[in-house]
């Protein structure tokens, strides 16, 4: 099961909540708080209060554990930009980019998340054992493909310019 929550027109460029988001990605809840609690930066606070959210509706929606759930996915994307103005001098104006960011957090139930792992697994060596069967199909044709006239020509076209060199000489 996934429970989703999100908070938009946060007042915090997108780049510097992002540091704070990275910290959290893919990890149990438990240490997420923690994690979030120590960090210093404004938008940890942010971010602590929307993972709370989650888990509540998570808690009291679908009746899931809050001790089994896991930040599956979290995401910060660009909301409104505020566009000021700021006098310099000799009459120009320069432009001050106000920016905010919207965040998403995505929340999973650990069992599933483990079968979704093992499914990803089972897919990336089935695609695996395609490539190398497509390699081995390449390799036995360049093995049928004779490499030697290549060779032969190389030499052929030595020897006529040695034979040039004499001929002249």
């Amino acid at each position: 099961m996934e429970v989703k929550a999100s908070i938009s027109k946060v007042r915090i460029s997108p780049r510097k909540v992002r540091l704070v988001v990275n910290l959290v990605r893919n990890l149990k809840i438990g240490k997420a708080y923690g994690i979030l609690e120590n960090t210093a930066k404004r938008s940890s606070l942010v971010v602590l209060k929307l993972i709370k959210s989650c888990v509540a509706n998570a808690v009291n929606n679908f009746g899931l554990e809050a001790d089994k759930l896991i930040i599956k996915y979290i995401y910060v994307n660009e909301a409104k930009t505020l566009k000021r103005m700021q006098a310099h001098a000799h009459g120009r104006a320069f432009p001050i980019l106000k920016r905010s960011s919207s965040i998403t957090v995505i929340l999973s139930d650990l069992n599933l998340n483990n079968n979704d792992n093992k499914k990803t697994n089972q897919n990336k060596l089935q695609s695996q054992q395609k490539k190398i069967k497509k390699l081995a199909q390449k390799k036995a044709i360049k093995k049928i493909a004779p490499a030697k006239p290549i060779l032969n020509l190389q030499n052929e076209i030595k020897n006529e310019s040695k034979v040039k060199k004499e001929s002249k000489v």
